[in-house]
């Protein structure tokens, strides 16, 4: 179905829970807002928000703005119960390319020093740096259920995957490094996504010259094919 029919840009940035309506971030000629459709393509379903909403827990009662700059502050908000477009502010923090967990507890983002940390946003002094070594990290993805937490490098040539331990107190285990883009053939910095099982990857092939700019690549099964290489 198509959802949007604006010729302006549409960027999908989340999912509901029952999968009947997507976020997409839109433009409407004068600044970034927030749309919700049904996927059924039968049109927006609640009312927009003013903000780019980047990043969204699990059942939509929180969100976070999206930032670039890891010396700039992004900002962390609630839904009001009526879902009508207005928010909360509920934490300011500065980082960049923030990514909600899906109970919307956490916040994972990249730092002014190049490696990826999250905080507690009830405890505005937690904070765990998640990246490790010289290659940093850039961008990171929570998987469905929290229990891991997936980043690219700053160099976006490898993809690593990280345990989430919620009991009995909240704790990170080393990063593992589940994808080498470069042996691959992926493009990492033009965007990826893990799917809720982790069982596959998508990401955008790195040879233009054999693929079309369009084309997509999906990884299934990506682990065993890894360790073949």
């Amino acid at each position: 179905n198509r959802i949007t029919f604006s010729n302006r840009m549409a960027v999908p940035t989340g999912w509901s829970i029952d999968q009947r309506e997507i976020a997409i971030a839109t433009d409407d000629g004068k600044k970034v807002i927030t749309s919700f459709y049904a996927t059924d393509g039968s049109g927006k379903s609640r009312p927009e928000l003013q903000v780019r909403a980047w990043s969204l827990d699990r059942e939509w009662k929180r969100c976070v703005t999206l930032n670039f700059n890891a010396s700039d502050p992004f900002t962390i908000f609630d839904f009001d119960k009526e879902y009508s477009g207005q928010l909360r502010e509920v934490l300011e923090i500065n980082g960049a390319l923030p990514a909600l967990s899906p109970d919307g507890t956490l916040v994972s983002f990249q730092s002014g020093s190049g490696h990826i940390f999250c905080k507690r946003i009830a405890d505005r002094e937690s904070l765990w740096q998640i990246s490790r070594g010289d290659g940093g990290g850039q961008r990171s993805s929570w998987s469905a259920d929290g229990s891991r937490l997936y980043y690219s490098s700053r160099y976006n040539d490898a993809l690593y995957r990280v345990d989430v331990f919620r009991e009995p107190a909240l704790r990170f285990g080393p990063p593992e490094k589940i994808i080498d883009a470069k042996k691959i053939g992926l493009a990492l910095e033009r965007g990826w996504s893990v799917s809720a099982d982790g069982k596959q990857i998508l990401a955008l092939p790195a040879n233009r010259a054999e693929n079309p700019d369009d084309a997509i690549s999906v990884i299934t099964n990506w682990y065993e094919e890894y360790r073949k290489k």
